[in-house]
């Protein structure tokens, strides 16, 4: 089965947390490319809700604030 994406995925090694409801949850990055970004997290996120997601520093990343359309879960 052949991978029909743009643009190549690439491996990272992120933390990002963003607000659900009065909750503050954590998540990881597991694979990003220029047209999207792969995380998981602990807590169900809504398919087609928008929320605003914050990548923690690391030595390669300064820290970042992101508006996202959740797509699939």
């Amino acid at each position: 089965m052949s991978d029909k994406r743009g643009f190549p995925r690439s491996l990272v090694d992120l933390q990002v947390s963003t607000q659900v409801e009065d909750k503050r949850i954590e998540g990881k990055v597991i694979d990003l490319t220029v047209e999207g970004i792969s995380m998981e997290f602990d807590h169900p996120l809504k398919t087609g809700a928008t929320v605003a997601i914050e990548i923690k520093q690391n030595q390669e990343v300064k820290k970042n604030k992101l508006k996202i359309e959740i797509i699939r879960c």
